[in-house]
């Protein structure tokens, strides 16, 4: 009888942003002891040298458009993973749907996109709003296509008990991302000197990023006529909602950066006065964490993920994601307040040791 379990892993699909935190936090912290081995698939466009673990093998595949994947999920990766491994006892999808696999073998998925989980709704006949709409109606059918045996392992207790009423689905456990290598960063990053104070909101330009409250704030203190201030966005300046501050006239109130590596960001979390956080949706909302691990004051949308995420951090706001008024009337009052620094709370550090100790249970 073999002391080990054996475990094949799906990831392909993640490439980038927060899947491939996932990704990277999941090899780095695989067991070294042997008592799990490994075969994980990944994007062929995936980098991790310094990955040595004799227990661990990664394998690159390019499965980039829809049908592949859809190939990829139903039919070739547990052909491929048994080529690799043999009597395989779990598989673990990384990246949000289920796998087909043989009736005897346990499966694993871990959850990490919750856009269907919520209750907003989107149009499939407004172009903005289209791949929410995909997300929120159409990705649920693959998430759930090969269900049986599955268990589901998600980010939150949000996550958790949106799974459990809106389709009976017990969850078998919540990780949350671990940002141990992200406090690493933290000695690496310098004071720097800026005319303006900066509230940084690290985001993408999707509808649910309420980056139209952002416009509102910013109306609001033009008309207050409000001035040493810089709202710094990670989008470019091609970007829609770039396009909508320049129309509006109020460039002056906002500085757009662009995509920045994880170093670059820890450097404007530690400049920044406050960090904004007014998203309506998040899985997780990793960059609250990432705040608060500099101490940062934060001012975020008081909504469950948020509320779950900083818990009784000392340094977090709450407002109303719709509230622009409020949110205007904070930021107008930290203008005029020095910078704040408050105890940083809990990384989750044992949370992939929690999810190997359950694999090796099964």
């Amino acid at each position: 009888m073999k002391k080990y379990k054996t475990l094949a892993v799906s990831a392909t699909a993640l490439r980038s942003g927060g899947g491939s935190v996932i990704l990277k936090q999941f090899i780095d912290s695989f067991p070294t002891d042997g008592s799990l081995r490994c075969v994980i698939f990944v994007p062929y466009c995936f980098e991790n040298s310094s990955c040595n673990n004799p227990h661990l093998i990664i394998k690159k595949v390019d499965i980039e458009s829809l049908w592949k994947r859809i190939a990829w999920d139903s039919f070739f990766f547990f052909r491929e993973s048994s080529k690799y491994i043999d009597s395989i006892d779990c598989v673990l999808s990384l990246q949000n749907t289920t796998v087909k696999v043989p009736k005897n073998v346990q499966q694993l998925v871990y959850l990490h996109q919750g856009i269907f989980l919520t209750n907003e709704k989107w149009s499939f006949f407004n172009r903005r709003e289209r791949r929410l709409a995909i997300w929120k109606k159409v990705y649920p059918l693959f998430v759930f296509l090969y269900k049986t045996n599955a268990k589901f392992c998600v980010q939150t207790e949000w996550m958790s008990e949106s799974l459990k009423s809106k389709y009976n689905v017990d969850t078998a456990l919540v990780i949350k991302p671990s940002i141990d290598a992200f406090v690493e960063k933290k000695t690496g990053v310098s004071k720097k000197e800026y005319l303006d104070k900066l509230f940084f909101y690290p985001c993408t330009d999707l509808p649910y990023k309420n980056l139209e409250l952002l416009l509102r704030i910013a109306t609001n203190l033009k008309l207050q006529n409000s001035q040493n201030i810089s709202i710094v966005l990670t989008l470019s300046l091609n970007s829609n909602f770039a396009q909508r501050v320049f129309e509006n006239k109020l460039e002056k109130y906002f500085s757009f950066v662009g995509s920045l590596n994880q170093n670059q960001v820890c450097d404007f979390y530690y400049n920044s006065h406050v960090v904004l956080y007014p998203s309506k949706i998040e899985s997780f909302g990793l960059p609250l964490l990432e705040a608060a691990v500099f101490g940062k004051k934060i001012i975020c949308a008081d909504l469950p993920y948020a509320r779950e995420v900083l818990g009784e951090y000392a340094g977090a706001i709450f407002l109303h994601p719709d509230k622009d008024c409020k949110w205007t009337d904070e930021i107008l009052s930290e203008l005029s307040s020095d910078p704040s620094e408050f105890k940083v709370i809990d990384s989750y550090s044992d949370s992939w040791p929690t999810l190997y100790k359950y694999i090796g249970e099964i």
